[in-house]
């Protein structure tokens, strides 16, 4: 299977530091948690041109936080 990535200057903070994922099935799930963030990071670095998720990255307290959503 062919890997293809985008890349857009977006968080610099290493995969592997991402210990919690929040998952949402429908967009203002994926919206209105993003309050709960003590700081917002953006975006992947990268993802896949075939992966339709929506990304959103944080840190609540000490842990950093990946959110997803499910494409419409």
């Amino acid at each position: 299977m062919e890997s293809r990535y985008f890349l857009a200057p977006r968080c610099d903070i290493p995969n592997e530091e991402f210990t919690v994922g929040w998952i949402c099935a429908i967009e203002p799930e994926f919206v209105a948690p993003q309050m709960f963030f003590d700081q917002p990071l953006g975006q992947t670095r990268s993802q896949s041109l075939h992966d339709n998720n929506s990304y959103q990255l944080g840190k609540i307290h000490d842990h950093y936080v990946v959110m997803a959503c499910l494409p419409a």
